[in-house]
């Protein structure tokens, strides 16, 4: 079951009203991680969002026998995203650091959300695309100051 009291501390769902989310939640899914566990695997085929409600979680990216760290994910932080967009395998792999909760949003979850309530879908998916924007500039710093520089640089911003 998901607590809505504590869902609507995620910057992501606390403008909506209680019936936007109502909506938003009733298809979602209130999943536990432990610490160690891997709860998305690169490469596999997702469909979800997933929004951080507690815990903290790695976001790596493997190549090769190494592996990057893309990202530190804590509560109010959200994943996944890309999936709800295209049908392509997931980017990176996220790990439980902690033991935590999320919520995982299906596409479908979302369309009918969208389909409900368009005037709060078009304001959630402004700030799922400012989030994805806030992480290519990151990446876009990353891979200029690994040109440039030699090394991965710390990103500009912390990543919610």
């Amino acid at each position: 079951m998901i607590d809505v009291a504590k869902a609507r501390k995620i910057s992501l769902l606390s403008k909506l009203t209680p019936r936007e989310l109502e909506t938003l939640l009733q298809g979602a899914k209130h999943l536990t991680f432990q610490a160690g566990e891997e709860v998305l695997t690169q490469g596999a085929m997702n469909g979800s969002l997933y929004l951080v409600e507690s815990g903290v979680l790695h976001a790596r990216r493997a190549g090769g026998r190494r592996s990057v760290l893309l990202a530190r994910l804590e509560p109010g932080a959200f994943f996944g995203e890309m999936s709800l967009f295209d049908a392509a395998p997931t980017s990176a792999s996220i790990q439980g650091v902690t033991d935590g909760s999320l919520i995982q949003v299906t596409r479908s979850c979302l369309t009918e959300f969208i389909d409900t309530h368009p005037k709060a879908g078009a304001d959630f998916l402004q700030k799922l695309l400012k989030g994805l924007a806030r992480r290519l500039r990151v990446a876009d710093d990353r891979v200029t100051n690994a040109l440039m520089f030699g090394g991965l640089g710390a990103p500009r911003t912390k990543e919610r």
